[in-house]
């Protein structure tokens, strides 16, 4: 049985997978939805969203940290997405450090060659 704030934010997360286009899921969501091409509408939605709950924020940042590793990956990072992604970052780091911490130092973790962010992050610090 869930919590009244479990189903609040399994709710909300519902809501924006509907608002985005994107696949409901309740485990991996920003992993299973991440988009290469979408990094700068996720930064935005983020950014215009920053009222929502932790649980939320925090899965919204997974997928946006997903969606720039699939950007690395496609190769499709313009000098303009760079900027906006190392300034969200440096935001999220300098705002709520504990928050995202876990985020950043597993994706940091994985060395794999399909998984470029962790080395963007390292290098962009």
């Amino acid at each position: 049985m869930l919590s009244d704030k479990e189903k609040y934010n399994y709710d909300r997360i519902r809501e924006i997978s509907v608002l985005l286009g994107l696949d409901f899921e309740t485990q991996d969501w920003g992993i299973i939805n991440s988009d290469g091409s979408r990094v700068t509408e996720f930064l935005k939605f983020f950014n215009d969203n920053i009222h929502f709950e932790v649980t939320l924020r925090y899965k919204i940042f997974e997928l946006i940290i997903a969606s720039m590793n699939d950007a690395l990956v496609e190769e499709i990072v313009t000098d303009e997405i760079a900027q906006d992604f190392t300034n969200f970052i440096d935001k999220a780091k300098n705002e709520d450090e504990y928050l995202f911490e876990s985020t950043l130092d597993y994706w940091i973790s994985i060395t794999d060659e399909e998984y470029p962010v962790g080395q963007y992050l390292v290098l962009n610090e």
